[in-house]
């Protein structure tokens, strides 16, 4: 299931990941957030981005520090 709008809200549509929030339901049509709710999801959304980049660093520079130990080793 979609992990931002799990439910359309007009029909209880079950949507999955290839409805994306900004798009409406495929089967009443109404739109899944409004503008208040679009801006929190973005937010949401751009805030989960920054820590999976910053993650995703982190783990590089240690594949990089545990490659400088193995090769100092040598």
């Amino acid at each position: 299931l979609c992990t931002y709008v799990p439910l359309c809200y007009g029909c209880g549509l079950v949507l999955c990941n290839l409805n994306l929030p900004h798009h409406a339901c495929p089967h009443c049509g109404q739109s899944f957030l409004d503008n208040t709710c679009r801006s929190v999801l973005v937010a949401r959304i751009l805030e989960e981005l920054r820590g999976q980049v910053v993650k995703e660093e982190d783990e590089r520079h240690r594949a990089v520090e545990e490659a400088c130990k193995v090769e100092g080793a040598l």
